[in-house]
């Protein structure tokens, strides 16, 4: 078992926290479109700002919509340059309906042992990861650097208009 000191050093996971409503209203989808209009390369490799980082998303709602605001949501962390680990997410899923939050008494969140395996599983799997990328100084850059591509450097992409 990996001893917490071996943690304090990691880059920061982001866990996204919000219902099951993938409205592209929500504050979640307006936290997105703004770290995308922020989405500049980063001056020490010339990659994305958001490269070298990990990310998963903690949710709350029915089941399906769980799911599917998942999907939304690594999706678009990956998209924004996050690396995603391997069960990414977890989800809080009460009785149908309307009803009580995860830490309400009465709710059985706390006792939940499928969300609390899910969360356990996702919290480890994002720091073995951001652990692994921190080891390994990062996502190399040969390939995704934006200004080398700019500058004409295909990256051993064949030219097209060889014929």
């Amino acid at each position: 078992m990996p001893r917490d000191a071996d943690y304090v050093r990691v880059s920061v996971a982001l866990i996204i926290l919000t219902t099951d409503m993938a409205d592209p209203l929500t504050i979640a989808w307006d936290a997105f479109r703004s770290a995308a209009r922020n989405k500049r390369p980063a001056a020490d490799a010339g990659q994305y700002a958001y490269y070298g980082r990990v990310g998963g998303c903690l949710i709350t709602g029915n089941e399906d919509g769980v799911k599917h605001c998942a999907m939304n949501v690594l999706y678009s962390l990956q998209h924004l340059g996050y690396t995603i680990p391997p069960q990414a997410d977890a989800g809080w899923i009460g009785e149908a309906g309307p009803g009580p939050s995860y830490l309400d008494p009465g709710s059985g969140g706390p006792e939940n042992d499928f969300t609390n395996r899910n969360t356990t599983f996702m919290t480890w799997n994002l720091l073995h990861l951001a652990r692994m990328l921190n080891d390994a100084g990062g996502i190399p850059p040969y390939g995704n650097q934006r200004s080398g591509w700019d500058a004409g450097c295909r990256y051993d992409f064949d030219n097209p208009e060889y014929r």
